[in-house]
């Protein structure tokens, strides 16, 4: 998956083939890192996260043959067991430091996206802000808007955005479409968007798109960083 990640934003097209008799997925398929994972999680200064919560291995089984990791020309000749759900507890909170890092001198009410890609994002960072004594409560945009229950578009507060400055998150922006969704949501619901934030921009438009619509617009990271390592 990292290689087809690297080769889908090297613009290649990619297709995962995977050898199962059927559709249905028992349990976890994730049980680690490979050496070249390892090395972009070192590259961003958390690659010690998850060795220390996993188990490194320098020898693995490809099919019936056993493959030496510890010759590879890494400083990470090895693979590492971790499972799924530690990978996304140590994920989770690192990205809720980068974001709320970068939004801490900014005057914030609320942050929010939209349903239901930005909800782990805007969840992850409402908890570090509370632990961090600066509780920013979340809310979220429906990409439409339900025939039952409240039947609002913005939704996870009781009250109205009018008058409140709020930041969109989004994790990856290529044009800026979702986010820009969420932006008119909140806009339309009367706040003030002060900031909308992607952890990775694929460097497709969306700084064109949000300087046109006068909204401020950062990424953590953007694609071409990624290539470039």
């Amino acid at each position: 998956m990292m290689l087809a990640a690297e080769l889908a934003l090297a613009k290649v097209d990619v297709a995962v083939v995977e050898r199962r008799p059927n559709h249905v997925l028992v349990g976890s398929r994730a049980g680690g890192f490979h050496s070249r994972t390892i090395e972009v999680l070192d590259q961003r200064g958390v690659a010690d996260r998850f060795l220390a919560e996993g188990q490194v291995a320098q020898a693995a089984m490809l099919a019936t043959t056993v493959l030496d990791m510890s010759d590879f020309p890494t400083r990470h000749p090895y693979s590492l067991g971790i499972w799924q759900n530690q990978i996304e507890q140590i994920m989770a909170a690192w990205i809720a430091e980068l974001m709320l890092d970068r939004i801490e001198n900014l005057k914030v009410d609320y942050v929010g996206g939209l349903a239901i890609g930005a909800v782990p994002l805007v969840n992850s960072i409402a908890m570090l802000s509370h632990q961090r004594g600066r509780p920013i409560p979340g809310f979220f945009v429906r990409a439409q808007v339900k025939d039952h229950g409240t039947q609002r578009r913005v939704e996870g507060t009781s009250e109205s955005l009018a008058g409140k400055n709020v930041v969109i998150v989004e994790d990856v922006t290529t044009t800026g479409g979702s986010a820009s969704t969420a932006a008119e949501a909140a806009v339309a619901d009367g706040a003030n968007v002060v900031l909308v934030l992607s952890i990775v921009d694929r460097l497709e438009g969306a700084v064109e798109n949000f300087k046109n619509r006068g909204i401020a617009f950062q990424a953590i990271y953007t694609a071409d960083e990624f290539m470039a390592e």
